[in-house]
């Protein structure tokens, strides 16, 4: 049973991925999925939108996200417990930020590393709001993904 006033992701009240209605939730749709955000009453001119992407048996939360100078489409994922950027983001950086320190990030799930570095702190503006974070980039990662802890 769904508790009141909690949302999927698709936006309907105690409407759950697993248990769509309108087939949204299927893992053979491919599709984005428009999803209509609010914002504070006071800063609310128009909504931003975001989107959910159904890939494989994920859904991932997107936004037009601005790193430094750069515009980007985002994966919000607020599990991960580092913010990514590709180096081909950070490169396109007027400014890029200095290089704190080298790391090497382990996947889930898998037996695979990659070699990145850590920068910062970098300016994000999500919406109508700025946040500040260090920020991992990675080579050779082709999405960005931030997580929600900023």
């Amino acid at each position: 049973m769904a508790r009141r006033g909690i949302s999927c992701l698709f936006g309907n009240l105690e409407h759950f991925r697993c248990g769509c209605r309108v087939g949204a939730g299927s893992v053979s749709n491919n599709d984005s999925i428009p999803l209509s955000l609010t914002k504070a009453a006071e800063q609310q001119s128009r909504p931003e939108v975001g989107r959910v992407n159904q890939l494989g048996s994920a859904a991932q939360f997107c936004l037009k996200v601005q790193v430094g100078d750069v515009m980007v489409d985002a994966v919000i994922d607020s599990a991960a417990e580092v913010s990514l950027i590709s180096d081909q983001v950070y490169k396109a950086m007027k400014q890029p930020p200095p290089e704190q320190r080298d790391v090497k990030l382990l996947m889930t799930g898998r037996d695979a590393s990659m070699q990145g570095f850590v920068v910062g702190p970098v300016k994000l503006k999500i919406g109508n709001y700025w946040y500040q974070q260090h920020l991992y980039v990675a080579r050779q990662m082709s999405i960005c993904y931030l997580v929600s802890t900023f």
